[in-house]
């Protein structure tokens, strides 16, 4: 698969909604960037990181930064740190399935079976390999709002 294929904003909870309180978003933008989110009530774990998908077919991604978001008292402090997002090398595909709330939609699938994703993401909570598109048009659409922190004011930021 070429990444055409995986441009897209994806989600665990669009095969299955409406449904959880928390998610895992995942997108890739056409330009190579995207971003991982864990997004649960009052906090939220965003990962942005360049991708590429190489000659052999399978995507890399490198972590470019890393965003804790949490909400205590209506104040919003958001902590930044290096990206620590890094995996080479994973096997995916998108294909049209039936979903568990009985749709049929894209599907991406990442690292069926191997782990290598699921380690990657178990330190914020997050093992899922399959997500659901929401979108493909990435025009209007507004990213999680840390990714855009440095450009608004902000409470302090500590080291993640």
């Amino acid at each position: 698969m070429d990444e055409r294929g995986l441009v897209g904003l994806w989600s665990v909870d669009q095969r299955f909604a409406p449904g959880a309180m928390c998610d895992d978003y995942l997108a890739f933008l056409p330009d190579g960037r995207g971003w991982f989110e864990r997004a649960v009530p009052l906090w939220s774990r965003v990962e942005a990181f360049r991708w590429t998908v190489g000659e052999d077919g399978t995507l890399t991604i490198s972590g470019t930064a890393s965003f804790e978001v949490q909400f205590v008292g209506g104040v919003e402090q958001v902590a930044e740190g290096a990206g620590l997002l890094h995996v080479e090398g994973l096997n995916f595909r998108v294909e049209r399935e039936g979903t568990p709330r009985g749709d049929e939609m894209d599907v991406l699938t990442i690292d069926e079976g191997g782990g290598r994703w699921r380690n990657c993401l178990e330190w914020m909570g997050a093992v899922n390999e399959k997500y659901g598109r929401i979108h493909r048009d990435f025009e209007g659409y507004e990213p999680p709002a840390c990714l855009k922190c440095r450009n608004r004011p902000t409470a302090p930021r500590r080291p993640i």
